[in-house]
């Protein structure tokens, strides 16, 4: 009998260990990564009807980037930002459905905004002058 239970646990540790994870990334006409998208591994697909959560970033006039989801309120959703070195500068949790930061600190330059919902990750290129 333990044999077959340390059997199950290896079988299962392979099958957990060797699940894929894949990344698609979206590009603008410069080469910038404007989106990303997260597949495979151990997360289960939505239902047929379920669409994924929205994610909708907004950086314009003055110092602020603001992030608005369809997400539920009370799941915790993640943002970060990077520099142009892929180092991050900011990284927050924050539940609700939106979320607004203000980079006036942040020297001009350009910055990597990106946002994780439970069921998906998107990210921004913002070039503050």
């Amino acid at each position: 009998m333990k044999k077959l239970a340390l059997s199950f646990i290896f079988c299962m540790t392979y099958v957990v260990s060797s699940a894929q994870i894949t990344s698609t990334y979206q590009y603008d006409t410069s080469g910038n990564i404007i989106s990303r998208k997260i597949s495979g591994g151990l997360k289960m697909k939505a239902a047929a009807n379920d669409a994924p959560d929205e994610i909708v970033i907004h950086y314009g006039e003055g110092d602020k980037v603001s992030v608005e989801t369809t997400c539920d309120e009370k799941e915790e959703k993640m943002v970060r930002i990077y520099d142009s070195n892929t180092n991050i500068l900011h990284s927050e949790i924050f539940t609700g459905t939106s979320y607004s930061k203000d980079i006036s600190t942040f020297p001009n330059g350009m910055y990597i905004l990106e946002v994780d919902t439970p069921d998906n990750t998107q990210s921004q290129t913002i070039l503050k002058r």
